[in-house]
C-alpha cells in the first residue's frame, strides 16, 4: 500500500516527526499543518506542487534562498495578512497561486524599502 503525502495533511504526529515540512535536497514536497506566522525554512529552492495546500495561516515568510514556486503550490491557500516572497526568485508558475486567497503579495525588498521610509 502507497501513501500520497496528502495522507499526513493536518496529522500532529507527522507535523512533530518532520518539524511541520517535508523537504528534501531544497525542494520542499509538504508543509503538515499551517497556523499563525510560517517561516519556509532557510535552503529550500523549490516549493513543489501542492507544496503549501490547503492551508489557512497569517502570513508566510519564504526564506531568501527561495528560486520557484511550481504549479497549485498553494493550491486551496488561505493567507490572511500576506506572503513576502524573495526579490530573485525566477519562477512562479501561472497556477502556483491557484484557488488561494492572499491579503497581500509583496516581495522582501518592499519591506526594507517600507522600513527605510522609502514606500
Amino acid at each position: 500500500m502507497i501513501f500520497g503525502v496528502e495522507s499526513f495533511l493536518n496529522c500532529p504526529w507527522a507535523a512533530t516527526k518532520w518539524n511541520n515540512y517535508y523537504l528534501q535536497d531544497g525542494v520542499l514536497y509538504v508543509c503538515f499543518t499551517g497556523s499563525g506566522r510560517m517561516e519556509i525554512p532557510e535552503g529550500t529552492h523549490t516549493l513543489y506542487q501542492f507544496s503549501m495546500a490547503d492551508i489557512a495561516v497569517d502570513e508566510i515568510i519564504c526564506p531568501s534562498t527561495l528560486e520557484r514556486a511550481e504549479a497549485f503550490a498553494f493550491s486551496d491557500t488561505i493567507v490572511r495578512k500576506g506572503i513576502r516572497l524573495p526579490e530573485q526568485m525566477e519562477y512562479i508558475d501561472c497556477y502556483a497561486l491557484a484557488d488561494s486567497n492572499f491579503g497581500s503579495i509583496r516581495q522582501a525588498s518592499e519591506d526594507h524599502g517600507a522600513q527605510a521610509g522609502l514606500s
